[in-house]
């Protein structure tokens, strides 16, 4: 950031957390601006709330594993070839 550039803050809409959902105006040089990407993408606001519960997820996993699903989670896999390779000389 050059001297010359406008200073750029977030501030709070309003004092309390439970009254702006944590909704954040960026101000420029004292006055409102629009937010950047990564503000856009980062903000409080901008996030999708969450209509499902962890418990209702966990009772979905079960139930799709119970039912002979098979889990496509590549975490295992991609663990066992890393200790693999990690130990060979």
């Amino acid at each position: 950031m050059s001297p010359n550039s406008p200073k750029r803050t977030a501030h709070r809409t309003d004092a309390a957390p439970e009254k702006d959902g944590g909704q954040t105006k960026p101000v420029v040089d004292g006055k409102s601006a629009p937010k950047m990407p990564h503000e856009q993408d980062e903000s409080a606001d901008s996030q999708q709330a969450c209509n499902v519960s962890t418990e209702q997820i966990g009772k979905q996993a079960f139930e799709d594993i119970d039912s002979g699903q098979v889990d496509t989670d590549r975490g295992s896999v991609t663990q066992r070839v890393y200790e693999g390779l990690k130990h060979k000389p």
